[in-house]
This record gives structure tokens, C-alpha cells and sequence, in this order.
């Protein structure tokens, strides 16, 4: 009956859709004994003889469609629907597709089937590895004929399109459910390739990185893990010293063996060669010749996951050392190759440490089982490990603040490591910020800084307070009013910036004026005190944005149009840009401020909107449509107060207008 099955859903696959989309009657007609004939490989004779053949037939067909129907909407109801299934049906929707997903089969169909399977498995804690087991060896036989048989470029078929990226998600989907024997097998299978003057152990590696699965639990993995193949992939991976070519296969298995079972091996001793790799990758100083490649995001990996276990101190000795070496390499003066090496590091250590922080939380705070390992508590990284990290990394991410090459690293960076330790970062930046915004010899470190202060502005208006219960959310407020000659229409990149810091601050601070709870409150901290009399300063705050905001406009409006037919195409598409950037960013501070702010900073904006409308009008389709937007999201957040208003001066202006055209005709 198995057997039957998998040889008849190889047909389904590729019939469904000619019977849904081309409404054939013939596969439908239920009394037609011809039609069946066309497209049925092969029937049961016997049946023919039966006097109540035709019964049988008309069922039969009614079946067929109703399977063909029912495997279509099983493609459609994971996108409809999610995983609104039971353990059991996912579990039998995965051993039923898995079948067609073998060597021999139509390419086509097996792609269908993975990408199915890949929706189902894509969420991997929904089944456990102790639910399901799927058998390696059919993938291993359809991967090898797929990548190293080259019978695509011989010609001899063509793979349909995403096929080899259907068939990796679904290898790193499906290696989580492979029995604890796959391992031994695989190296089995795998060891003989292993001879160092043939490529064939590039081939072997590579293999073993895709299948061998990491998930086992870790008493098992002595017995059936790692334990099997760390000595030797270990033995591999120093043997070669420059450009080993199995070198980032082995690295990738070091990283899932500890990201999917976390703590099972001591690094200890294998830290020092990892780490002389890692610095030798990054091309310090005058490289001549050959240089080792050396994976920067496998490194990063290993070294999150090597933190908090039984080699932390080491590793966090020899993360030291190495900051400290690369710390001058970092300077601006200094910039070259190595500055995109050192800047791509930081930015995928700090994205793995965050990465690992929110899965522990995850894991901490939820009960479920997790089908990779979870993090033991003794593992668990504390802040005191974090801030450790991140003081480690601050010397040199200050000097890639103001990087000549490749700095649009350095926002990303210092937002993650915000995220980990905001407490460190902060002053730090803030240090950076405040001596930019008065400087007047340097002001392109204004625009740097300003696109590092971009990424850490949410975490500043949401600032926690200490031990201490000091924040520094005080300096948002501060940052507001400083930050008001930076919206200046001459450098539309400052100015792109300014948009961006003033539009989330606005958003997320909420513009109410609290001075007063000062004198009404005696349950209040000296930090709260103080934040609460710095509001006062909304109104004045407000008042100048808005007339700067307008200023622009009016600046902006009376400026020549580039609309001349022999003007240059760059000009026009510059022109074209700091519209759009002007359009977009006085809207989202305007709709930030009437969204976020009291009844009295609401009138305090829409006041100074009013009296512009009544003094100018502009022919400029960019400042009309800003103004236009500018009134829509006005009379949307409070149409009592404004929509009277508003459509009294539109109208009043309306009505002037037509008169005036009428005299003059």
C-alpha cells in the first residue's frame, strides 16, 4: 500500500493543476467510460467484467478529483491559514511528502514537495526530534546527483528554477530529525573521500557540514555526536595552515554544534589557533601575496556561543587582546583593506551576541521544549558578561565612528551593542554627539555623528533607570532643541539625518508639558524632577521647529524649479530627491507632533500651520503637496478643533480665487 502511494503522488503533483485551471470535462465527466482511457496508464481489467462496472468507474473518478483537489488546498493552507493542524496530521503531511522527495523522481514535482515540506519544518520548534525521523540517505543520493554530478551542464537535464535552494532549506530542515545513527553512517559513508591530495575531501566536509546533525542531546553526544568526528575534524582543520579548503566547512560544524547544543565541548584549547585564524584573515598592515580566507561570520558565531561556558574567561582574554591589537587599525588616518574586515567582524559578532541574548530570553521565560538544545542556566550570559563585551569593543567602535571607508557599519554596530549594554554605550555616543553639534572646524563629524546617534535614539527615549534611577532620557529632550540647525535644505544629508532623529523622538517622547507635577508630586526621584521641568520646553521647542519647518518650505517654494528641458539629468534627479526627502521628513515630524502631543502643543503647531496658509501661496508642487498633506493630518487627529477651520480659509481662498479669474476674463 506504501509503495502505491508514493509512485501515485508523483502523478498528483503534476495533474492537479491542468485539472483545477483548464476545467477539462473529460477528467470530471463522471458517466464517461471513454474519457479515462486517455489519461490512465493502466486499468484493472478484472473491474471491466463486473456488472456494476460503471459504478466503480464513476466513483473512481470522483475520487481522483477529490484527491487532486485536496493536495492543491494543501498547498494553499499553510499561507491561509498557518499551522492550524494537530501533531499528528502535521507529522503524517510531512512522512507523506517526504516520500517523492528521492533520486529518480521529476524535478519538478520534488520541487513542489520541498517547498511544502519547507513551510511545514520551517518552524522548527512546532515538532521536537523525538516526533518524527526522516531518513538521510534519499537527500544524500538526490544533494550528490544534484551538485557533483554535473549533469546539468553536460546537458543532460534542466533543473527547474530555486531548485538548489529548495533542496539546502529543506537538508537544514530536515537534518534536525535524523536518527542517532545518521552520524556514524554518514562518517562511514564519508571517511574514505577524506585523503588530503585529492579534492574529494573538500567534497567530503562539505557533506558532512550539511547533514550531520547537531541536535542530539548531550549525553548522547559522546556516543553518537560529536564525539564521533571533533578529534578528527579538529585534526583536519590545523593540518593545513594557509587557504584550507575544508577550513570553513569544519568551522560552519564547530558553530552548530554549539549553537544547537550549547556547553558540550571545551574550546579551551582550541581557542588560541581559532583566534590566530581569525586575525590573520584581517589583513593588517601591507599584505603581499596569498592571504587566508577565513570565515568572519562562522568566527562570530563560535565566539558568542563560546561565551558563558567552561572557556569564557580565555576567550574573553583573547577577545581583549585582539580588540586592543586592531584598535589602531581603526583609526581614520589608518583607513585600507583591513577597515571592511574589521568593521564586517564587529558588525556579525554584535548581531550574534544580540541574536543569542533574545533566545535566551525566549528559552527563559517559556516552558516549551525547543527542538535544538536549550541554553543551560549556568550558560545563560548576565549582564555582567555583556557589559564586559561591550566595554571590550567600545575603544575601537569609537574610532569606526568616524571611519573613511565603509562607515555605513558603524550605525548598525553601535545599535546592537545599545541594545546589550545601553548603559555603556550611551555616554559614549552622547560624548560624541554634544562636541559635533558645536564644533565649526570640523562639520563633517556632525553628520557622522548624527548617523550614529539615528540607530541609538529609540533606546534613549526609552532609557530604564539604573540602580541609581538616573536615565538619560533627559537628553532627548536636550537633543531636540540642539538638533534644530541641522534641518538645513543646502545639505539635504544632515538634513535627512535631523528628520530621521527628530521624527522618533517626537514619536516616542509623549509632548505633554509636566512642570507642574513638580509642585503636585512628592513621591518623585531628583531624575523624574528634573525630566518633568525640562517639558516646560515643549512649547518654545515646538514653536521653533514648526517655523523652521516652514521657513524651508518658504525657502524651498520660491527656489527656481529644474523643469527646463536642457537641464542635466543628474541635476533634475538630485532635484527629485531632496523633494522627497523634504516631503517625507516634514511630514513624519508634523504627524508625530499633532499625534504625540497635548490639546495646547497641538493648537501651538497647527496655530503656526494656519497663519503660513493665510500669508503665502507657492507655485511649487512639492511645498503645495507638503502644505496639503500637512492639513490632512491636522484635521485627521483633531477634526473638531481644525476641520472648521481649515475648510473655511480653503474655501474662503476658492472663492477669491475664482472671482479673480472671472474679472480678468
Amino acid at each position: 500500500c506504501s509503495f502505491n502511494v508514493k509512485s501515485f503522488l508523483l502523478y498528483l503533483f503534476s495533474d492537479f493543476q491542468r485539472l483545477l485551471i483548464s476545467g477539462d470535462d473529460n477528467d470530471m465527466d463522471i458517466g464517461s467510460n471513454s474519457s479515462c482511457v486517455k489519461w490512465y496508464q493502466k486499468e484493472i481489467w478484472q473491474l471491466t467484467k463486473l456488472p456494476y462496472y460503471d459504478d466503480l468507474e464513476r466513483q473512481a473518478n470522483k475520487t481522483i478529483a477529490n484527491i487532486k483537489v485536496a493536495i492543491n488546498n494543501h498547498f494553499r493552507y499553510i499561507d491561509y491559514h498557518g499551522r492550524r493542524l494537530s501533531k499528528d496530521d502535521h507529522i503524517l503531511f510531512v512522512r507523506l511528502l517526504n516520500c517523492s522527495v528521492k533520486k529518480g523522481n521529476t524535478f519538478r514535482d520534488v520541487k513542489i514537495a520541498m517547498h511544502c515540506l519547507n513551510k511545514l519544518l520551517g518552524k522548527r520548534d512546532f515538532l521536537l526530534r523525538g516526533d518524527l525521523e526522516i531518513d538521510w540517505r534519499p537527500l544524500f543520493e538526490l544533494y550528490v546527483e544534484v551538485s557533483y554530478k554535473n549533469l546539468e551542464e553536460d546537458g543532460i537535464f534542466l533543473m527547474p528554477d530555486g531548485f538548489r535552494s529548495e533542496l539546502q532549506a529543506y537538508i537544514s530542515h530536515s537534518r534536525r530529525y535524523f536518527s542517532d545513527n545518521a552520524t556514524q553512517q554518514l562518517l562511514d559513508e564519508l571517511r574514505p573521500l577524506m585523503c588530503v591530495w585529492d579534492e574529494s575531501i573538500v567534497r567530503a566536509w562539505r557533506l558532512l557540514e550539511m547533514f550531520v546533525p547537531m541536535n542530539l542531546p548531550p549525553d548522547r553526544q559522546i556516543t553518537h555526536g560529536s564525539g564521533l568526528w571533533l578529534d578528527e575534524a579538529w585534526h583536519w582543520f590545523t593540518t593545513v595552515e594557509n587557504n584550507n579548503l575544508v577550513e570553513t566547512s569544519i568551522l560552519k560544524m564547530f558553530v552548530r554544534l554549539s549553537v544547537e547544543c550549547p556547553g558540550s565541548v571545551d574550546w579551551t584549547d582550541k581557542l588560541d589557533v581559532i583566534f590566530t585564524k581569525l586575525i590573520r584573515s584581517f589583513r593588517l598592515g601591507n599584505v603581499v601575496g596569498l592571504c587566508q580566507q577565513f570565515n568572519i561570520e562562522g568566527a562570530s558565531g563560535f565566539i558568542t556561543y563560546a561565551m558563558g561556558t567552561q572557556c569564557h574567561d580565555k576567550l574573553m582574554c583573547n577577545l581583549r587582546s585582539l580588540f586592543q591589537l586592531v584598535e589602531s587599525y581603526l583609526h581614520p588616518s589608518n583607513h585600507g583593506m583591513h577597515t571592511q574586515h574589521l568593521l564586517v567582524f564587529m558588525n556579525k559578532l554584535s548581531l550574534c551576541v544580540l541574536s543569542r541574548v533574545k533566545r535566551e530570553r525566549m528559552e527563559k521565560t517559556s516552558s516549551k521544549s525547543r527542538t535544538f538544545v536549550k541554553i543551560p542556566a549556568s550558560m545563560r550570559l548576565t549582564q555582567i558578561h555583556l557589559d564586559e563585551f561591550v566595554t571590550q569593543m567600545l575603544p575601537c567602535l569609537k574610532l569606526a565612528m568616524f571611519s573613511k571607508a565603509r562607515n555605513e557599519f558603524v550605525a548598525p554596530i553601535v545599535k546592537c551593542c545599545c541594545s546589550i549594554s545601553p548603559k555603556i554605550v550611551l555616554p559614549a555616543v552622547l560624548d560624541v554627539v554634544y562636541p559635533a553639534l558645536e564644533t565649526l572646524t570640523e562639520p563633517h563629524r556632525l553628520l557622522q555623528a548624527l548617523q550614529v546617534l539615528v540607530a541609538v535614539a529609540p533606546v534613549l527615549a526609552k532609557d530604564q533607570p539604573d540602580k541609581n534611577g538616573k536615565t538619560f532620557r533627559i537628553h532627548a529632550i536636550n537633543l531636540m532643541n540642539s538638533l534644530l540647525p541641522g534641518l538645513d535644505q543646502n545639505d539635504m544629508g544632515k538634513c535627512l539625518t535631523t528628520f530621521q532623529i527628530v521624527g522618533v523622538l517626537v514619536n516616542l517622547i509623549p509632548l505633554v508639558d509636566c512642570s507642574d507635577a513638580v509642585h503636585l508630586r512628592s513621591d518623585l526621584t531628583e531624575d523624574e524632577k528634573e525630566l518633568c521641568s525640562a517639558t516646560a520646553n515643549f512649547d518654545s521647542i515646538i514653536a521653533m521647529f514648526m517655523d523652521k519647518l516652514l521657513s524651508m518650505m518658504m525657502e524651498y517654494g520660491e527656489a527656481a524649479a529644474f523643469t527646463g528641458s536642457h537641464t542635466n539629468i543628474n541635476t533634475k534627479t538630485r532635484a527629485n530627491m531632496d523633494d522627497h526627502i523634504l516631503h517625507r521628513g516634514t511630514i513624519s515630524v508634523f504627524k508625530g507632533i499633532c499625534r504625540n502631543s497635548s490639546t495646547e502643543l497641538y493648537k501651538v503647531a497647527v496655530d503656526r500651520l494656519y497663519n503660513f496658509m493665510c500669508e503665502n501661496v507657492f507655485d511649487s508642487k512639492t511645498v503645495s503637496t507638503a502644505i496639503a498633506d500637512m492639513v490632512f493630518v491636522a484635521v485627521k487627529m483633531y477634526p473638531s478643533l481644525s476641520f472648521v477651520r481649515f475648510f473655511s480659509l480653503i474655501k474662503k481662498k476658492l472663492q477669491q480665487t475664482i472671482c479673480g479669474t472671472s474679472i480678468q476674463i
